[in-house]
């Protein structure tokens, strides 16, 4: 290649990173990151109302080492919502979540203040760089929780920040990760606690959770390979790359 074509391309490249990248940066900013934090709905919860909540999943727990007996445990979202409100370790977080469970599918809302999770000094020149301090990201998503044979999936579907659909790039990279798996790689107690169930499923309006009979153990097994989605998968929902 000559030298005049080097010099065209060099200028090329320095044209469309001068145009494109605050373009990227500007659009990334106005469609991920919200001015104000979302209004999710209030979950207050009495004390006997956890009281009942923990009993049940105390008396299920005793289930899971008992040679004699398999047991069942139920949960809505408002369960669930109640135990992370009056959650001493989810009072301290700086994400606020908040569950729906419906036709067999859970939906996670969560409200995320950038300058609270943004604490190392790399995610503050990040946070600086893009000019998105004092906001928020208002994620919503669709999660496939199931538990079978001793292997545990948790995927994500459907995710939005802000109302708005991810890039498609970014959302099919998403699908395809197994949370539980991670969750289980990293986790010996959670690991040890899997091996006692015998389900997890969600169905209507509940998260319906089944011990072993006689809480014997079963390694859990490793997740399938993925199957390797077309390039630049598309899926209803899925935004253009900003």
């Amino acid at each position: 290649m000559s030298c005049l074509g080097l010099i065209a391309i060099s200028v090329v490249g320095v044209v469309a990173a001068v145009v494109l990248v605050p373009r990227y940066i500007r659009s990334l900013r106005e469609n991920v990151f919200a001015t104000a934090p979302a209004e999710l709905p209030k979950v207050t919860a009495t004390d006997q109302e956890i009281d009942a909540i923990k009993a049940r999943a105390e008396r299920f727990a005793k289930t899971l080492d008992d040679p004699n007996q398999s047991g069942t445990l139920v949960l809505t979202a408002d369960d669930i919502n109640k135990m992370i409100a009056r959650d001493p370790d989810w009072q301290k977080s700086p994400v606020t979540p908040y569950f729906e469970i419906k036709d067999g599918r859970v939906i996670g809302h969560f409200v995320i203040p950038i300058d609270k999770v943004a604490t190392s000094e790399d995610d503050r020149k990040v946070v600086e760089f893009l000019g998105v301090e004092g906001r928020y990201i208002n994620a919503t998503a669709v999660v496939r929780l199931s538990l079978r044979d001793g292997r545990l999936d948790v995927y994500l579907d459907e995710m939005k920040a802000s109302g708005k659909a991810l890039p498609r790039l970014l959302a099919s990279w998403l699908r395809k990760q197994n949370l539980g798996q991670k969750m289980l790689d990293e986790n010996a107690e959670m690991r040890e606690s899997i091996r006692k169930l015998d389900s997890i499923e969600v169905k209507d309006d509940q998260i319906i959770i089944k011990s072993r009979q006689g809480g014997q153990d079963e390694p859990a097994r490793p997740a399938p390979p993925v199957t390797p989605e077309p390039r630049n998968p598309r899926r209803e929902g899925d935004s253009e790359d900003w």
